[in-house]
């Protein structure tokens, strides 16, 4: 099956002369149910689509090539851009910054995501050129925005990139306190790029020999926090670590009881188990877990993530899980998705995938409405049904850097507005990683539709990584809503009011009520959403 074909090709005006071949964009080779992934075709499509949809003054390919040159004083010809833009060369990451600034993309963005790929599935990294002196990051400039609290998820990354390109690197232990607290912290609350741009950032920090041990100090205090609202990002970082430690910690934290950081755990155990980084110690322990999630609500993201628990398991264990479900279909829903290495049947998955991934195609940017888009199709059913987490995970970080981004959130939003409850978690969990402006209102109908308590949860959320906050009626709105007799629903409701404005939880920090002001409380010390800023031609 071929590639994307555009119009963008060898053309001549000259009568008689035949147009030349359209540039195509590259797919990925490898089947959806192998562990292998194209790295170098999916950072590819990403840079392709982002300049073939960008303005064409700048980004047509012969004004692209004189703008490296002129601009980042990349020199390359026409037949480089087609290399690098088919995934036949490894693009250096001095040139995916350069094509971060050359379409208007957030700054930073697209190297997380290629870093991100490269990490996580085992390919080379991008080529880095030994900069010149002048490119040097300017660690000072760094350090005093970090210290302001203004540091961009570009500074985040350029930082780790100059600490952890050596074998040895020396800060002042303070320093180092300071640098891993405040990404922490950042973390917790970044949205869309800037959560990816900081999560490359920690997991750098974190397998540097040098800045491990304040890493893990930093997390350790983090997850010991018996009133931390967020733990996503801090709890994945264990997925990074190999060895019984970083385990033990890892199953104490599950079986906790803790509200926040022991279902954020459920993911990091399927990442393991698949890595295979626990010992035969750890068996009894990791059945128990997989047969209790799997007998949970199956549309909930814990059930999905124990799902893959479950089919990451050795065969014996495997077992052991599927002889102890007596519903058939959970039985029949294990096997399948340990075969197929996704969460609901191919023909669904397809169907579904295709269906958004060509209306997307169709109301997007108008540069990439030729034939279907192969990569888009594939990375809307990994991001949606794929079975291991950090495979959806990737998938959603490139759909979220993509000039397809704002296309698919009218139609994934549709999806989880839908009556079915599986499908509608899919959806709402890859609408976190995509920007969602121009469906800001469906998500706040969403978000105070009483009558469906779970989809209103997953809408307060989405709501609270908007870039405009609520108002001042909607937070009181909100407000209310932690007085539910339902859990999620009660979070939810503060995530969204901590996430839009400190000034929305002030009040609630001396609230007769110990555990809501503790999480009130909370929030104010680690502050509201943090968004990336936009480039002025984006905003």
């Amino acid at each position: 099956m071929g590639a994307l074909s555009t119009t963008e090709g060898t053309t001549s005006t000259s009568p008689g002369r035949r147009r030349g071949r359209p540039q195509r964009l590259p797919e990925d080779p490898h089947p959806i149910d192998r562990a292998e992934v194209g790295v170098t075709q999916r950072i590819a499509w990403l840079l392709a689509t982002a300049r073939l949809s960008g303005d064409q003054e700048t980004c047509a390919r012969e004004a692209f090539v004189v703008g490296l040159g002129e601009r980042h004083e990349i020199h390359v010809d026409r037949t480089r851009i087609s290399r690098w833009e088919s995934g036949l060369h490894l693009v250096p990451e001095r040139t995916v910054q350069a094509y971060e600034e050359m379409v208007g993309a957030v700054p930073g963005s697209f190297l997380a995501v290629a870093r991100g790929l490269a990490r996580s599935f085992g390919a080379e990294q991008p080529a880095r050129r030994l900069p010149r002196p002048e490119e040097v990051t300017d660690l000072d400039r760094v350090f005093e925005d970090l210290d302001a609290g203004r540091a961009s998820g570009a500074q985040w990354l350029g930082l780790a990139v100059e600490l952890t390109q050596y074998d040895r690197v020396y800060l002042h232990p303070d320093t180092w306190r300071s640098v891993c607290r405040s990404l922490l912290a950042e973390l917790a609350r970044a949205v869309g790029p800037a959560y990816v741009s900081r999560y490359e950032t920690a997991t750098m920090l974190l397998l540097q020999p040098d800045s491990q041990r304040h890493m893990l100090r930093a997390l350790g205090e983090y997850c010991t926090d018996p009133h931390v609202q967020v733990g996503r990002g801090a709890v994945s970082m264990l997925a990074q670590l190999p060895g019984d430690q970083a385990s033990d910690l890892l199953i104490r934290l599950h079986g906790s009881g803790h509200r926040t950081l022991a279902p954020a755990t459920w993911g990091v155990l399927a990442a393991k188990a698949g890595r295979q980084q626990f010992s035969d110690d750890y068996r009894d322990v990791l059945v128990r877990a997989a047969v209790h999630g799997l007998r949970r609500a199956e549309a909930t993201p814990h059930g999905v993530n124990a799902l893959e628990l479950a089919a990451h398991l050795p065969d014996p264990a495997f077992e052991v899980v599927l002889s102890s479900l007596r519903n058939e279909a959970k039985r029949t829903w294990l096997l399948q998705s340990r075969t197929t290495r996704e969460l609901v049947p191919p023909a669904t998955a397809r169907q579904v995938a295709y269906r958004i991934a060509d209306r997307a195609q169709a109301t997007g940017p108008r540069a990439l409405r030729d034939d279907p888009d192969l990569m888009l199709r594939r990375l809307v059913r990994e991001g949606l049904f794929h079975l291991v987490k950090v495979r959806r995970r990737h998938a959603a970080h490139l759909l979220g850097a993509s000039p397809y981004a704002r296309a698919l959130a009218p139609l994934l939003l549709d999806l989880a507005c839908g009556q079915d409850e599986f499908l509608a978690s899919r959806a709402w969990s890859l609408l976190s990683s995509l920007d969602c402006t121009e469906v800001r209102d469906r998500v706040r109908a969403a978000a105070f539709d009483c009558r469906r308590p779970w989809v209103q949860g997953r809408a307060l959320t989405q709501l609270g990584r908007d870039r405009q906050p609520l108002s001042e009626a909607d937070a009181d709105a909100v407000t209310k809503l932690l007085a539910t007799e339902h859990a999620e629903l009660r979070y939810a409701a503060m995530f969204a009011l901590g996430m839009s404005s400190t000034d929305h939880v002030l009040p609630l920090a001396t609230h007769a009520d110990d555990e809501l002001a503790a999480a009130a409380q909370w929030w104010l010390r680690t502050g509201s959403a943090l968004h990336d800023p936009l480039p002025a031609a984006a905003a």
